[in-house]
């Protein structure tokens, strides 16, 4: 008999459920889905893949995914650590600035608001950047100016 909650359902929706029979293919699953887990931590990761690909992609790919996969994050996470690195010239470059002028500025010009300001939260989050003051925006909206950690 396959526990499913389907099977277990079907049980209680035709009136024909017996505990017995329900706790019996509910330890059953319990038991299968705990040997999938064991299964899962006994497989050994790869614990410098990370490392020896230059690149921090820790939860970007699982453990089994295709090597594609690592190859697709390496490359997404070489081109993140880029364009932080291309926000950070311009505030060395142009000083403080809100999101809305960092969005103009003519280095980012292919890039879309969102992307520019998560990699400026993420700065923010590593402690690169700071809050300067507020100001208001060509909609007349308060916004915060940024700036390179002191």
């Amino acid at each position: 008999m396959v526990a499913s909650y389907w099977n277990l359902s079907r049980y209680w929706l035709t009136g024909a459920f017996r505990w017995k029979e329900a706790e019996t293919a509910f330890q059953w699953w319990l038991a299968a889905k705990r040997n999938e887990r064991e299964a899962d931590a006994m497989t050994q990761p790869d614990l410098f893949r990370d490392v020896c690909l230059g690149v921090d992609i820790t939860g970007m790919t699982r453990r089994r995914d295709h090597h594609t996969s690592v190859d697709a994050a390496v490359v997404v996470a070489r081109a993140l650590t880029e364009l932080h690195q291309r926000v950070l010239e311009a505030f060395r470059e142009h000083g403080p600035m809100t999101d809305e002028a960092l969005e103009q500025l003519d280095a980012f010009a292919g890039y879309g608001p969102s992307t520019l300001r998560k990699r400026r939260s993420e700065l923010y989050q590593q402690r690169r950047l700071c809050v300067i003051s507020e100001a208001r925006n060509s909609r007349g909206r308060k916004m915060l100016v940024w700036g390179l950690q002191p």
